[in-house]
């Protein structure tokens, strides 16, 4: 089998997906559905509710901060117990903290052998611990849950997972906003765990990802309960497949967090920032 010594730049590919407890599955991204210097709860219901959840619109957040563990390439789908045909380009057992909104994989990847051949899917594995900081600027000032006002409403730094009334606040000093920390996972229709989700489909900058999703243990098995939740594996579809052969030299990887938050409402106020995705485009050089 022919193989392939790669230089990887940066990183290029299309993947994942994820969702707090409070939240079900997303539907596609409507021109309604984003988020606006105006946006109430009111502006976004029905068709113009992100993710099919009334009060929300999409947002990108400032910083969308993520525990990798492994990410790679694959010529199938793959899952959590069947990645015969996949090539991890990263792997770490006690992972590594990324902020995809500023980070580079570049120093992630180094030395990678991989067969010549067309990959058609990309996979990662993330702790279901994750962080978001969203700012929203509005064009008049909105009152939070603290009584807190201004122009600038933000997440504050308390967790859902704590069971807080919101997790933003409001002032007209942008730099008061910090991530929130958020336990994620898969949930059915009556909000009890499940461990996996097939042919998740969510539209991102007018690109459809569909993605299959798997809540893990800390021994990569399927996971059977929230106590035992670890990490998120998603195995991903890539829009345009990636061809490595002879002439390739190197391939480049980037995240993508456009639309990868919402943001829910409470009247006019935001209460909620919600990751709904990232989005890897593979290219190959």
């Amino acid at each position: 089998m022919n193989f392939k010594q790669l230089r990887f730049s940066k990183i290029c590919c299309s993947i994942i997906f994820v969702y707090c407890f409070s939240i079900i599955f997303a539907s596609e991204t409507l021109a309604g559905t984003a988020c606006t210097s105006t946006s109430t709860e009111a502006d976004h219901l029905n068709l113009d509710a992100a993710n099919g959840e009334d009060g929300y619109c999409f947002h990108t957040p400032e910083e969308l901060n993520l525990r990798l563990y492994e990410f790679g390439l694959c010529t199938s789908a793959s899952s959590p117990v069947n990645k015969t045909t996949c090539t991890a380009l990263f792997s770490s057992a006690n992972g590594k903290e990324f902020n995809v909104s500023v980070g580079s994989v570049n120093n992630l990847i180094d030395g990678i052998t991989i067969d010549e051949g067309t990959y058609s899917h990309a996979y990662i594995v993330v702790s279901n611990v994750t962080s978001v900081k969203s700012l929203i600027e509005f064009s008049v000032a909105r009152t939070d849950d603290r009584g807190g006002q201004g122009k600038f409403c933000y997440t504050d730094g308390r967790s859902w997972d704590n069971n807080p009334p919101s997790i933003m606040s409001c002032s007209n000093d942008p730099s008061n906003a910090v991530a929130s920390v958020e336990t994620i996972g898969l949930v059915d229709n009556s909000y009890n765990h499940k461990n996996t989700e097939l042919g998740y489909t969510v539209t991102q900058a007018g690109v459809s990802i569909v993605s299959d999703l798997y809540m893990i243990n800390s021994s990569g098995s399927l996971s059977n309960s929230f106590n035992d939740d670890f990490a998120l594996y998603g195995s991903q579809k890539l829009s345009e497949p990636v061809t490595i052969d002879a002439t390739t030299e190197n391939i480049d990887i980037a995240f993508s967090i456009t639309d990868g938050v919402s943001i829910g409402f409470n009247g006019g106020t935001p209460d909620d920032a919600v990751w709904e995705g990232i989005q890897f485009v593979i290219t190959a050089k």
